[in-house]
């Protein structure tokens, strides 16, 4: 009998997650969200994270929003405050600057498609890189996939309802 992959609140994990990483422990999640689309599939991928000790621009940080919100998003710029600016790299725009102290890991290694990977490697330089420079054109980016989706699959049950 196959056993059904459980995935946690991640309220709850994101909180245990802290308390292991401020205790200098690393730490594997599940990725829950789409924000980090392409990189991650939700519910597939998972990723390592290990105390942050040194965050630099294009690192991936798991940190914690004033809100208590905790968040898998990329640095994209460090600024003169020596606050970070952060983005999903599914998201249009760089959420409002995280402070250190907010970053409670980074990640070090992940796996896509059951497959282990490392932030690391010209493959990946390109893919950060690319993807860093084309964030005032993912709307467009996002749109076409949206337009194929739809020609593809037909209305969405969302507009279905909309529209009754």
């Amino acid at each position: 009998m196959e056993q059904k992959k459980k995935i946690a609140d991640v309220s709850v994990m994101g909180k245990l997650a802290e308390e292991a990483l401020l205790r200098g422990d690393n730490v594997r999640l599940i990725v829950t969200g789409n924000s980090m689309y392409p990189l991650f599939h939700t519910k597939r991928d998972t990723v390592l994270l290990a105390p942050a000790a040194d965050v630099k621009k294009y690192d991936i940080t798991f940190h914690k929003r004033s809100d208590g919100r905790y968040i898998l998003h990329r640095v994209i710029g460090i600024q003169k405050d020596g606050t970070y600016l952060i983005a999903g790299d599914n998201e249009l725009k760089p959420e409002p600057p995280v402070k250190r102290e907010q970053i409670l890991g980074v990640v070090t290694e992940f796996t896509r498609w059951g497959k282990l990977c490392r932030p690391k490697g010209i493959r990946y330089f390109l893919y950060v890189r690319l993807w860093h420079l084309l964030m005032p054109f993912r709307w467009k980016i996002v749109n076409f996939r949206l337009r194929k989706y739809r020609k593809r699959f037909g209305e969405t049950n969302h507009e279905k309802s909309e529209s009754n």
